[in-house]
């Protein structure tokens, strides 16, 4: 068997096992981008949270000359 015939014959089996998916409606679609949006926001206000406790830990730790 031929490399183009086994791929051929992998992605029948692939389309055969798996359902084509569902394509989202317009409120799903912006349900998962606003889920998006706010998952995004979190992890950078988790981000700067962290980079701001280390401005504050070093900034405390300076010797006072």
């Amino acid at each position: 068997m031929t490399y183009r015939n086994s791929l051929l014959e992998r992605s029948r089996n692939f389309a055969l096992e798996n359902d084509e998916p569902v394509v989202l409606d317009y409120l799903q679609l912006r349900n998962r981008q606003c889920f998006d949006a706010w998952q995004q926001r979190r992890a950078e206000y988790a981000l700067n949270a962290a980079i701001q406790a280390a401005r504050n830990k070093s900034q405390t730790e300076r010797p006072v000359a």
